[in-house]
């Protein structure tokens, strides 16, 4: 499951404000910043690539302009610090995570697929075998969240992605 997300027309244009969050910029020296994915209350994600190891990962950055900044990188340390609790195949995995010239970031494995609320737009229907084989995904994951301690507060359809990697 991801974090809420909305499409990136705006983060783009507020992160670009800042040249440490544009597009081919290298942030902390060592993510190269591919595009924007979305963006929530809190940050911005991007499709980036370590400049060594050459691996895509999706860069979750706080948005570091705004008045609310500070609760901002607190909600992003303690999104990283549940996301490292949890094993499961329906979580996304932290490659990396920590503080970089006092912003903080995580940079999780970069799933391909697209949204619960993506797909039911594009298809309206899903035939019943889709929606249950989804259900029980889906409920497993959320079983493995709550076992862990925690209770995922944004859980929508826009945070759940279909991926061909799960």
């Amino acid at each position: 499951m991801s974090s809420s997300l909305e499409p990136a027309d705006a983060a783009e244009e507020e992160q670009s404000q800042d040249p440490r969050f544009r597009i081919g910029a290298i942030w902390g020296g060592r993510y190269i910043l591919r595009r924007v994915l979305g963006r929530g209350g809190a940050g911005t994600v991007f499709a980036a690539e370590h400049v060594f190891v050459k691996r895509p990962v999706a860069l979750k950055l706080p948005h570091v302009d705004s008045a609310n900044a500070s609760a901002g990188f607190a909600r992003l340390r303690r999104e990283m610090d549940v996301l490292a609790r949890i094993r499961h195949p329906g979580v996304v995995d932290i490659i990396d995570g920590g503080e970089i010239d006092g912003v903080p970031f995580i940079a999780m494995h970069l799933l391909e697929g697209r949204t619960l609320s993506g797909l039911l737009a594009a298809r309206s229907r899903l035939e019943p075998v889709e929606v249950a084989k989804s259900g029980m995904a889906i409920a497993r994951t959320l079983a493995a969240v709550h076992e862990a301690g925690v209770i995922h507060r944004d859980f929508k359809p826009s945070n759940v992605l279909i991926s061909s990697e799960a």
